[in-house]
């Protein structure tokens, strides 16, 4: 038995084309990433930001 854990993924919606697992994706489709990769591609601006709330004092 593996004692691996499985990887989380989440959805992210495009902002731009992207070539995601060998498939030519096109803006407005929807993936599913990793958080490092979520991170990468917001970095490249190929996904939305998060939008940041200010925490309360």
């Amino acid at each position: 038995m593996s004692t691996e854990k499985p990887v989380q993924q989440v959805e992210v919606v495009l902002t731009g084309a992207h070539t995601h697992q060998g498939v030519d994706r096109k803006a407005g489709d929807k993936i599913k990433v990793t958080e490092r990769q979520k991170a990468f591609l917001q970095q490249a601006g190929k996904v939305e930001r998060a939008a940041t709330t200010p925490k309360e004092a």
